[in-house]
């Protein structure tokens, strides 16, 4: 079911949106579970805050895609009815929902783990979009007596339900650790971190459960080590080495970090991932390398790996 909340008494959850400006913002809200779209008129307000405060979540489970594709998100509008598994969509009302106005793109909170877990399990798990769960795909992880219980059962990437039960749950987030979860909360408030208590809290303490999905690990540079060369115009050879990548979505883009120190002279990278050319001084030449897979940002992913060298005379 995707959420919708009717404003009252403020609950004080605390939500980080991640912004370009990688600025993030607390916003008071509350929610009535199973309450209609009905909203009161006062605006939500908003106060920044320093980015240490949730400086944890972009440390958590580095090797999770599923973590990082929610992650990747941060910053986009709630948009009820908005996105899905390939990416954020239009709000579905046909009006100009609060902070979803055309041509904005978004997210509500099921079809930000819809996107999420869709691209971190490789395209292989495709959640449905009415609050019930795929039979016999992923590990079910069932509440709890306490709170504390529950988040000690959970791993970063779970996906994370509230308000209801397992299959027709009321709202929906990816677990990030350190007690925290990616979510879209509600309108004007942007996809962000939010603390599992406060949401927890604002769903009257009811927990239903969580379902964990295998993930792909996130894209890495897999060459450890390249061969020795010679000078070529003392040994007339070539030099040529092929990098090696392994996970995300090929074809890979391959390039130097920008202010490396240089590869041997007359070496070069390809975008393909080739080191090849004329090595023209001995020596160990130590340099660091990039490499994006075919995502677009901000889902691209990218992985760096520091590498040498050895030209022999």
């Amino acid at each position: 079911m995707r959420s919708r909340r009717t404003r009252g008494t403020l609950l004080g959850i605390a939500v980080a949106a991640v912004l370009a400006s990688a600025a993030f913002v607390a916003i008071g809200v509350s929610h009535q579970p199973g309450a209609s779209a009905s909203r009161a008129a006062a605006p939500v307000s908003y106060t920044t805050r320093a980015p240490a405060a949730h400086a944890a979540v972009a440390k958590v489970a580095p090797e999770n895609s599923i973590v990082f594709y929610a992650a990747s998100q941060a910053g986009d509008p709630y948009c009820y009815g908005g996105g899905g598994i390939n990416g954020p969509g239009p709000e579905t009302n046909n009006s100009s929902e609060p902070g979803c106005a055309p041509p904005a793109v978004g997210y509500d909170c099921m079809s930000l783990a819809q996107y999420a877990v869709y691209q971190g399990t490789g395209h292989a798990v495709a959640l449905p979009s009415n609050g019930t769960q795929l039979k016999g795909v992923g590990t079910f992880i069932p509440p709890q007596s306490t709170e504390a219980a529950d988040v000690s059962e959970l791993k970063p990437g779970d996906v994370v339900f509230f308000g209801g039960s397992i299959d027709n749950y009321h709202h929906s987030g990816i677990f990030a650790g350190n007690g925290e979860l990616w979510d879209a909360l509600d309108d004007n408030i942007p996809v962000g971190a939010a603390q599992f208590s406060a949401v927890y809290s604002d769903y009257g303490d009811i927990f239903d459960g969580a379902y964990r999905y295998s993930s792909d690990p996130l894209l890495s540079v897999t060459t450890a080590s390249l061969p020795a060369g010679t000078v070529f115009s003392s040994s007339g050879k070539a030099y040529s080495a092929t990098l090696h990548a392994a996970s995300g979505y090929p074809p890979y883009t391959w390039s130097l970090v920008k202010g490396s120190k240089a590869l041997p002279g007359g070496l070069a990278l390809s975008y393909k991932g080739v080191i090849s050319g004329h090595a023209k001084a001995a020596g160990t030449f130590s340099f660091e390398v990039r490499v994006g897979d075919a995502g677009k940002s901000p889902a691209q992913q990218v992985a760096r790996r520091t590498l040498s060298i050895t030209i022999r005379s």
